[in-house]
């Protein structure tokens, strides 16, 4: 816990917004900072660091139905931690190295019409480009994998002495984060078995730029 509480000693911009997150939510978001490398899997929508603005009002919404409209003050906030917190991609010191996996229902799941999620797959794409960013999804065809049981999770590593490898999951009911070396074996084993499953990235690109020209086409002329 010392080691982690020295990875998140990255104090910046979202400590204040510490009010409008989830409990604890921000020292997460201090070891994505400090980070060397992410991993992540997300089955049902489309990770955090790679969303639109859009698209991330519609994920934001659904969560605040029984808190902050859209309207509010709060709600702005969560929309500017969900942007700000993908600088990290795209910053000149030692920008992230983030490969993430979607199940391919994150493509088919058209969060905020066919426009909105054209414009999202057209960003995941163009975020797949980047040097430090890799994009693959798991096709349907795959069937059963290891991802339809653990659910979203992330693995974190750090700069040499930064802190120990960690994993996190979140939920409805709250998060997880561990370094416990049985739990993170048995994280990593589940992303090399994801891994395993996923399409090669010229391959993953085809399937999500497929998409994107399906829901282009059905946007009335």
């Amino acid at each position: 816990m010392l080691a982690l509480a020295a990875a998140t000693r990255v104090k910046g911009w979202f400590s204040r917004f510490r009010d409008v997150l989830p409990p604890g939510f921000d020292m997460y978001i201090g070891l994505e900072a400090a980070a060397r490398a992410v991993w992540a899997y997300e089955g049902e929508r489309v990770h955090g660091l790679l969303q639109t603005e859009e698209y991330a009002r519609e994920i934001l919404r659904i969560s605040a139905s029984d808190g902050p409209k859209a309207a509010d003050a709060e709600f702005e906030r969560r929309v500017a931690v969900r942007m700000r917190r993908q600088e990290i991609l795209t910053r000149s010191d030692n920008p992230v190295t983030f490969t993430v996996v979607l199940g391919e229902a994150v493509l088919h799941r058209t969060i905020g019409g066919p426009a909105v999620m054209a414009r999202q797959l057209q960003q995941i794409n163009e975020r797949g480009a980047l040097p430090n960013v890799s994009v693959r999804v798991v096709p349907f065809s795959v069937g059963a994998h290891y991802g339809i049981n653990t659910g979203p999770f992330a693995v974190i590593t750090f700069p040499e002495q930064g802190g120990p490898v960690t994993a996190y999951m979140d939920n409805f009911t709250g998060h997880l984060l561990t370094h416990k070396p049985s739990d993170i074996g048995r994280f990593e084993a589940a992303a090399a078995a994801i891994d395993r499953c996923a399409l090669n990235e010229p391959a993953s690109r085809n399937l999500i730029n497929q998409r994107a020209k399906e829901l282009s086409s059905a946007q009335p002329s």
